[in-house]
């Protein structure tokens, strides 16, 4: 007889593992003989497992990165004893960084079959920087000033890594107060932007620079200039935007040379000055004007003018110095027309002259003397007398007179 004496038997679920089957077999004199064979079950149905689908946020407030939960996967298989394990990734509820994570879990069962699957968490960076401004001043230089966003800068934030920053505009040229715009960015090209002011100042004076003028007076006696005449190339870093001279109006009493000063501004408030020589030059001749005069000659047979008898009203733009006449005293070689040139001279050396006609009169009668009446007795023999006596002899202020007996006898008759 033959039995089954261990094991299961044929048709049956056989576990995994090694099953022994043992069979025995007796015969009628109770002889006993027993044989065995092993049926081995292998598993090899690996487990199953499935991720959830790949996940896209974006940032939370204030952090650089993202919270996101997810549904754990939990693998299966056809028999127990498998375990689920995260290989790669950060676990739900955790704090994912900007960017692609890939999480990936593994199920291993039993029988050291595996099977995995992964998704990916992406956490888009969403949040724009805050951005901070301050306004500055800054100070010209040599002409032009730049500034950088830094400056500006007043602590800009966000909630990753400001990587960006930029101000518009950047230069100047000029004094003044500027608006300008900072622009912050972030990696993720997010932006964000906000106002200050520059405030352009000028602490660099100018240089002035003067050149020396010469100006002539008018006729009536004045000369003007204008400050940009003493300007020699003045020059500043910025804007000039004046320049003033001390004295701009000259008369008579400035003939000569006048130290003038030369005061040159800057946009930025800032002074400078420098003296200029302005020479000024009276080149206007006077105007002669002469008037006829007659004179008489004297006793003794002169006269004499002054050079402002001849004067007619002479004038000059500045002021007369001197009247001349070219003959001032006369004798009775002079009676009759003569021609005077006077010389009108002013302060400054400029002349002119006018002729005058003087006419030289002799209005003076001549003197003569006869001597006393004379008596006398008559000669002897004669019916009279030879009489003796001092022949007058006329006296006139100018030579040529002539005495003639024009009545009577002569001396000695």
């Amino acid at each position: 007889m033959i039995s089954q004496t261990a094991g299961l038997a044929s048709g049956s679920a056989f576990p995994l593992g090694v099953s022994t089957i043992t069979y025995t077999a007796t015969d009628g004199a109770g002889n006993i003989s027993t044989c065995s064979f092993t049926v081995t079950v292998n598993d090899v149905t690996a487990p199953a497992i499935a991720c959830p689908a790949n996940i896209v946020v974006g940032t939370g407030a204030g952090i650089c990165g993202a919270v996101v939960n997810y549904a754990t996967p939990v693998g299966t298989d056809n028999c127990t004893g498998d375990a689920t394990t995260r290989t790669a990734g950060l676990a739900s509820g955790s704090t994912f960084p900007v960017g692609t994570t890939t999480v990936t879990y593994l199920v291993t069962d039993a029988a050291g079959l595996t099977a995995s699957c992964s998704f990916t968490v992406t956490v888009n960076d969403t949040e724009a920087p805050v951005a901070l401004c301050q306004n500055i001043t800054v100070n010209l230089g040599a002409g032009s000033v730049n500034i950088t966003a830094a400056q500006v800068n007043n602590g800009s934030t966000d909630n990753c890594a400001v990587t960006g920053l930029s101000v518009s505009p950047n230069s100047f040229n000029a004094v003044g107060t500027y608006p300008v715009v900072l622009t912050v960015s972030d990696a993720a090209g997010n932006s964000s932007t906000c106002n200050a002011t520059v405030t352009v100042t000028d602490v660099n004076p100018p240089v002035a620079v003067c050149q020396p003028i010469t100006v002539t007076l008018d006729a009536s006696g004045n000369a003007t200039i204008t400050s940009a005449q003493l300007d020699g190339g003045s020059t500043d870093n910025g804007t000039i935007v004046s320049i003033v001279a001390s004295q701009t109006s000259f008369d008579c009493t400035d003939v000569g040379t006048v130290t003038v000063t030369l005061t040159v501004t800057d946009d930025g408030g800032n002074v400078s000055t420098c003296d200029a020589t302005v020479t000024v030059v009276d080149n206007s001749n006077p105007i002669a004007l002469c008037q006829n005069t007659t004179i008489n000659l004297d006793a003794s047979g002169n006269a004499s003018i002054t050079a402002m008898l001849i004067d007619g009203g002479s004038t000059d733009n500045c002021a007369i110095a001197s009247l001349n006449a070219s003959q001032t005293a006369f004798n009775c070689s002079d009676i009759g027309l003569n021609s005077v040139t006077l010389t009108v001279t002013d302060f400054h050396g400029n002349s002119s002259t006018c002729d005058a006609v003087v006419t030289v009169v002799d209005n003076i009668n001549p003197t003569i003397t006869c001597p006393s009446n004379v008596t006398a007795s008559n000669d002897v023999g004669l019916c009279g007398a030879v009489v003796n006596y001092i022949t007058p002899t006329g006296l006139d202020n100018c030579n040529g007179s002539n005495t003639i007996r024009t009545a009577g006898l002569a001396t000695g008759s």
